[in-house]
């Protein structure tokens, strides 16, 4: 099931090019890691995963990832998975959607606001 889940069913149109990217969580404390948005991993798991694949490693503070800070206005692919990660969905107080989520800045990036989590 965790394989089904990452593979990239793309990968065979583009030769020579990443199959997945597999985005693991690490908590260097107590020495685990998890898929993004899904379970922990075993050793025998993390290893068959990250066999051919684009790894993305985020060693988190607290449970927490780092931002961008003022390097940039824009929202990245892993800012937003981290934000993803933090969240589970829509962080509206009462609003469940899980779907077609849009990331904002607290304090708008014009008047000196960073982009961070």
């Amino acid at each position: 099931r965790l394989i089904e889940t990452g593979w990239d069913a793309e990968a065979h149109r583009r030769p020579h090019g990443h199959h997945t990217t597999v985005v693991v969580h690490l908590d260097a404390a107590q020495r685990i890691a998890g898929l993004h948005l899904g379970p922990l991993l075993s050793d025998a798991e993390r290893r068959y995963l990250t066999c051919d694949a684009t790894c993305e490693v985020w060693v988190e503070r607290d449970g927490q990832p780092i931002g961008a800070g003022r390097s940039t206005r824009v929202i990245n692919r892993r800012l937003r998975r981290a934000l993803e990660h933090r969240h589970r969905g829509c962080a509206i107080p009462g609003c469940g959607a899980t779907r077609g989520l849009h990331a904002h800045h607290l304090r708008h990036w014009e008047d000196g606001g960073p982009t961070e989590l």
